[in-house]
């Protein structure tokens, strides 16, 4: 019994020893962890407080979409967010930062695989201007085009929002992201160079046109001249995203349209509502017999061609067509086009290469930037193809590059 008592006393005694080292150790080197920390943040926090004297803060997040909290002495709260975009595989990463007046000084992305063009323009001035400036009760707009993403990151903005309410120690009214206005546009001919005919019976038409991912595929009924109805038979764009305008009701919007009209993009699907608009507009195109395009449009150059090279007025051009490159040599000789010749074809055999004939391309000797361009019926997006081709060859002469 004796022994029992004295092993116990000597546990206590041990335990109470170890316990306060570990608390004396920890004392010492808190301050040392906490500073390295800094340390490895202090890059990403100067970004936004150059030359601050940082301190990491303690935070509750029930999101647990933050990630980090530091004061910047007498100057505001930094607080690191990372969210899931339309990329699952890579989060997105940023730094956000409140003054002490609550308005918003610092976005700054240190992390982000979005999509090229789309969610990428989270990390442009397009999208970093809205949120600069503002403050913890104003809402920030998602972008078109890029919704999934900015909404994601709207969300973090929001749970750093609520960190910074509590150490701040002030209210905040967390707005949702307001939906930028729906487009209006009119149906023209820009938006049928994403669209090929794949067939026509009788005035019903079977479309490919290119959406967000890849082409989808819509049936498109002309009656008269104006538009009967709009199905989508193959939908490839991002569920619950794009298919928000392959309902019933939007498609239905485009019943009696004529080429003149002008319909509604769905804001947050927009590229698929584009893909129905561009087979839309081709299906009218042709049914109306509109085929000329005018070569002073800039749209086709700026979107779709790239001049390779250049030397003494003959031009190698790289052209985007239904579904890849084609690249062309165009000679212009005193601002027109001397000669057309398409030296790579990637489009479709026995379709596509309607527009690359010898007697099409021939048929454009003379041309200048005033011409007027036909289109071929059933090769739309490779005949346009040759028309940004041609109009970079001719922009680029006329200015002299």
């Amino acid at each position: 019994m004796k022994k029992i008592i004295t092993l116990t006393l000597f546990l206590a005694i041990t335990s109470a020893v170890a316990g306060g080292i570990l608390a004396y150790v920890n004392e010492l080197t808190a301050p040392i962890i906490d500073g390295m920390a800094i340390e490895a943040e202090k890059e990403n926090l100067e970004l936004i407080f150059p030359g601050a004297d940082f301190e990491e803060v303690a935070f509750e997040d029930e999101t647990g979409l933050v990630k980090g909290a530091y004061l910047a002495q007498g100057q505001g709260y930094i607080y690191k967010v990372e969210v899931v975009g339309y990329n699952s595989s890579s989060p997105v990463v940023f730094m956000i930062a409140y003054d002490n007046d609550a308005n918003n000084v610092g976005f700054a992305i240190l992390n982000q695989q979005e999509t090229s063009g789309f969610g990428s323009r989270i990390d442009t001035p397009e999208f970093i201007d809205t949120v600069i400036g503002t403050t913890v009760n104003d809402s920030i707009s998602t972008l078109s085009g890029a919704t999934v993403t900015t909404k994601a990151v709207v969300s973090g903005i929001n749970a750093a929002k609520a960190v910074y309410a509590i150490h701040a120690g002030v209210t905040v009214d967390v707005q949702e992201p307001t939906e930028p206005e729906a487009e209006v546009l009119t149906l023209s001919s820009d938006f049928a160079t994403d669209a090929q005919i794949v067939e026509n019976v009788d005035g019903v038409y079977t479309i490919s046109a290119k959406g967000y991912a890849a082409n989808n595929t819509v049936v498109v009924t002309i009656t008269d001249g104006i538009v009967a109805s709009v199905e989508v038979t193959e939908f490839n764009d991002t569920p619950t995203i794009g298919d928000l305008a392959t309902t019933d009701e939007y498609l239905s919007s485009f019943v009696g349209k004529d080429p003149s009209s002008q319909v509604d993009v769905v804001s947050s699907a927009t590229l698929t509502s584009k893909s129905i608009l561009a087979a839309v507009q081709l299906a009218l195109n042709d049914a109306n017999g509109v085929v000329a395009v005018n070569l002073g449009n800039n749209d086709f150059a700026t979107n779709k061609a790239e001049i390779v090279s250049s030397d003494a007025g003959t031009y190698n051009v790289l052209s985007y067509g239904f579904q890849a490159n084609n690249e062309y040599v165009i000679v212009i000789e005193n601002g027109a086009v001397a000669s057309v010749v398409c030296s790579t074809f990637a489009d479709t055999v026995g379709m596509g290469d309607l527009a690359t004939t010898d007697e099409y391309l021939g048929s454009m000797t003379g041309f200048t930037t005033e011409s007027s361009f036909d289109v071929v019926s059933g090769a739309t997006m490779t005949s346009n193809s040759v028309l940004a081709a041609v109009q970079a060859a001719l922009n680029a002469e006329v200015k002299g590059e």
